[in-house]
């Protein structure tokens, strides 16, 4: 699907903004949400937050570059956890690594705005060169993106996403095709 191609390499713009990528995570982020969330240089969450990916449970595929960002982020045992549907809490996110920061409850906003402060500090061509040298993978996020958009057409081609709804209306787990 040309498309749904164009829409998600156009995420790769991220890539080219010359100031440190925030996610101020103030509720539970699951999806594409939780994607946009990886992708980012830094992440902030509230300490009541959940994140996680449904999107294998739904018979979809996660993208994003997702499955670039995640295991990069937690190692791939977490991140296959993860994309099996595993819902982590805000505490454990900072153990793992995937969040760098919480927050106190209803205050992920204001820490967020902190953190963009102290991070302003730094000389603003050194920091854009450093953000150049840690997104050095660009070539890796665009072939992520491809194989993610690819994969998901196929996940969705299958009917795999038709029979978990299917199944949810019908209270029932999905029997997938194998």
């Amino acid at each position: 699907n040309l498309s749904l191609r164009n829409f998600f390499a156009s995420f790769l713009l991220l890539l080219k903004i010359k100031v440190p990528i925030l996610a101020a995570i103030n509720g539970d982020a699951v999806g594409p949400g939780f994607f946009l969330a990886c992708a980012c240089d830094y992440r902030i969450a509230d300490i009541e937050a959940t994140l996680g990916c449904t999107s294998l449970l739904w018979g979809r595929y996660p993208v994003l570059g997702a499955t670039l960002t995640l295991p990069r982020l937690v190692g791939p045992g977490h991140a296959l956890e993860i994309f099996c549907g595993r819902h982590v809490n805000a505490v454990e996110t900072h153990r793992i690594g995937l969040v760098q920061r919480l927050a106190p409850a209803g205050k992920t906003l204001e820490e967020t705005k902190k953190v963009a402060l102290e991070l302003l500090e730094a000389s603003p061509f050194g920091t854009e060169i450093l953000l150049a040298q840690l997104r050095s993978d660009e070539a890796l996020f665009a072939e992520a993106i491809r194989h993610e958009t690819e994969s998901l057409t196929q996940c969705l081609g299958r009917g795999d996403y038709k029979e978990a709804i299917k199944a949810a209306q019908e209270g029932r787990p999905p029997r997938w095709k194998t």
